[in-house]
């Protein structure tokens, strides 16, 4: 019978790892000494949890394993340290299925508007409902091929009017992405987030307003659109933060599904009058692909 969880014990897992893998190579411990220019004993304590490793010799040993970024990786977050996270070549097979996998699951949202960004922003997919809203907002608006989510959020010329919460909206995901900077060290985020921030109308307490919403894995979005009748439609939407990852051990996702979903019946009953429209073919589009 397995032995209860003891959850109160701190749980060392590079020693189990480290002894996993110079056992299945067949290394004896001296050997493995020998081939780092270290001592036994070192490698004994490093098993036993007596010594943590460095990230030097995290290194040294996937060069002797031979291990692949999956494998070192692995050995980085048992030591308690973050992926090496190189990223994905865009023309790899693993990059095509998951677009693909994408694109289902965006088809899958309809009648409700949902997209696909990389870790910066760009979008790289959307639904027709995604489409369908920016041109119900304005008849005459085109998505460039190349676009930024957030830059559509915040700058006047995008969705900002619309956005009755915008203010609030702007500090949660402001706080998202400077999170995942924080975490990362990613210049581009850096960049994003300095870029970001210049917009007018950013609270001088984001950080305040944001820290005092709680999870931030979704966020508000109150809407407010004018129709050609006169009438305005008002609805709230919650949209949900998936990552869809090319690597479980990543600290930051390749990809980012935000899927809208409205939570009243106004909402509802407007996403499926979107539904209804056929927008033009556009690369970004998810049925297009």
């Amino acid at each position: 019978m397995p032995a209860s969880d003891d959850s109160s014990s701190t749980y060392n897992a590079f020693g189990p790892v480290l002894r996993f893998w110079r056992n299945a190579l067949k290394l004896s411990q001296a050997e493995l000494a020998a081939q780092l220019g270290t001592a036994s004993r070192h490698i004994s304590f490093l098993e036993t949890g007596r010594s943590q490793p460095t990230q030097e010799m995290i290194d040294r040993l996937a060069e002797v394993f031979v291990f692949d970024n999956h494998e070192r990786d692995l050995l980085r977050v048992s030591a308690g340290f973050m992926p090496a996270n190189e990223g994905m070549d865009e023309n790899t097979p693993e990059r095509k299925y998951l677009l693909e996998s994408a694109r289902l699951l965006l088809i899958k949202h309809q009648p409700y508007p949902a997209v696909v960004v990389n870790n910066i922003g760009d979008i790289v997919l959307c639904n027709r409902s995604w489409m369908n809203l920016l041109h119900y907002f304005r008849s005459d608006y085109h998505m460039p091929e190349q676009c930024n989510m957030f830059d559509m959020f915040f700058a006047d010329h995008g969705l900002k009017e619309i956005i009755v919460n915008w203010e609030l909206f702007s500090c949660i995901v402001l706080m998202k992405i400077q999170e995942q900077q924080l975490l990362t060290g990613n210049q581009r985020l850096k960049e994003l987030c300095e870029w970001l921030q210049a917009y007018p109308g950013i609270p001088d307490d984001w950080i305040e307003q944001a820290r005092q919403i709680g999870p931030r894995s979704f966020y508000p979005m109150d809407i407010s659109i004018p129709d050609k009748n006169g009438e305005t439609v008002n609805f709230s939407s919650r949209a949900v933060i998936t990552g869809i990852d090319p690597e479980r051990l990543s600290p930051m996702s390749q990809l980012y599904m935000h899927a809208f979903f409205p939570i009243t019946d106004a909402g509802k009953d407007f996403s499926k009058k979107l539904d209804q429209r056929i927008p033009e073919p556009h690369p970004l589009l998810s049925e297009d692909n």
